[in-house]
């Protein structure tokens, strides 16, 4: 029987938006804790405010995700005087806090033994 190297599974983000298509994503896969994993810089390439984003081959297991459109290109989310995010932000499982970010447990997601597509709306 022959030896193979697990590399894990791809895991591509649908994203969605009705921002102008312009800027950067910013992808932070994060592991079951919230820890970073993985930061990823990708040029917003939407069509009719979709995109399709690979962000690796990942190991089945639990993992939650940051992703917002740095519409300015300055490498950080842009806030407000009150701290309101001013560009498009998103977490997995489509989490929603209203005053700060959702809890770790609202991001979660299992990543399966083959392809998956997160959808995440911004």
């Amino acid at each position: 029987m022959p030896f193979f190297l697990s590399v894990g599974v791809p895991l591509i983000l649908a994203l969605q938006t009705n921002a102008p298509n312009k800027g950067q994503w910013m992808v932070s896969v994060r592991d079951a804790q919230g820890a970073p994993l993985k930061e990823l810089v990708i040029p917003a390439n939407l069509k009719d405010g979709k995109q399709y984003v690979n962000v690796g081959n990942w190991e089945p297991g639990t993992y939650t995700l940051a992703v917002y459109l740095d519409v300015n290109k300055n490498n950080k989310l842009d806030k407000g005087i009150l701290g309101q995010p001013l560009e498009p932000y998103a977490f997995s499982n489509n989490a929603r806090s209203t005053f700060s970010a959702p809890g770790v447990a609202e991001q979660a997601f299992q990543h399966p033994k083959e392809k998956q597509v997160l959808r995440v709306k911004l």
